[in-house]
């Protein structure tokens, strides 16, 4: 699908001293609102999730690396043993597997449980069922060999190297995100305030839930987002990192804010439940044009 293949629509926007125009998604001006809607729902959360990850990033990096450097002097006295045939190539093979395993999921875990997900269906899919596991980083090794090469050697050859590429895309990323993400903080907590103020009176313990449901909805989906297109190589530089961030945002927003609605409908939806009716002086409304 081409980009110039999917409909858009003008959204006029007014405050206190302008006016001007958004074209967002949408075959009408309701498909456009609520698209809206759903960016700006959690855009609080994702702009404290996209703040903290772009702080936390280069130190669980940083935490990577010092690991690796740990494992390549550990690694001298086990390639010591294995020389002197106190251990087997395969024996050896398999500690390091073991221990480049461990380091990677101490670093996931400290991005959060997303992270772990995200990069673990990463690994079946490029490794196969079971991730790293032993059988299928073998198998993965021997690919492209000539029947002579072992794979144990390629395994052992780069157990203790970094990945170079992956800490620059890395860093640079984090840059955008502590660029990006207080912004988006700003704005997500303007957007929340207003919505709780202009509701009516008994209306605002509901829509301060729901507010706070939005943003714990896009704090989870902005990190998820943020996950997806770093375990898949996806914009992991520019502004497009920021973009995972706000679309992965406004779909964990939007989904707090509706399973939210659901299990806590707003007064006047409690009111026609039980009086099958309603009163419209409780109704606030909006004007659409």
């Amino acid at each position: 699908m081409r980009f110039e293949d999917v409909s858009s629509v003008e959204i006029q926007i007014v405050d206190d001293h302008e006016c001007y125009l958004v074209t967002v998604p949408g075959a009408s001006k309701a498909e456009g609102l609520e698209f809206l809607h759903m960016v700006g729902s959690g855009m609080a959360g994702s702009g404290i999730r996209m703040t903290q990850l772009g702080y936390r990033i280069p130190q669980i990096r940083m935490e990577y690396e010092r690991q690796l450097r740990t494992l390549a002097l550990q690694r001298e006295g086990m390639e010591a043993r294995f020389r002197a045939g106190e251990l087997t190539k395969e024996e050896f093979a398999r500690w390091l597997h073991g221990e480049r395993r461990r380091i990677a999921y101490s670093g996931r875990w400290q991005q959060g449980l997303g992270a772990v997900t995200v990069l673990e269906a990463r690994d079946w899919a490029k490794y196969g069922v079971g991730g790293r596991s032993w059988e299928n980083m073998t198998r993965h090794a021997s690919r492209g060999l000539p029947p002579s090469a072992d794979p144990l050697d390629r395994l052992i050859g780069s157990a203790s190297r970094s990945n170079t590429g992956v800490s620059e895309a890395a860093i640079r990323g984090a840059r955008m995100l502590r660029s990006g993400g207080p912004i988006f903080l700003i704005v997500g907590v303007g957007v929340s305030a207003h919505e709780i103020a202009s509701a009516p009176a008994e209306e605002r313990p509901h829509v301060a839930g729901q507010v706070a449901a939005e943003a714990g909805g896009g704090f989870l989906g902005s990190g998820l987002g943020v996950g997806v297109c770093i375990a898949f190589g996806v914009a992991t530089s520019g502004w497009g990192l920021i973009g995972c961030g706000l679309v992965g945002g406004a779909a964990g927003g939007y989904a707090g804010g509706t399973a939210y609605r659901s299990l806590n409908p707003p007064e006047t939806m409690r009111q026609i439940e039980r009086d099958g009716q309603i009163d419209t002086q409780r109704v606030r409304l909006v004007p659409y044009h």
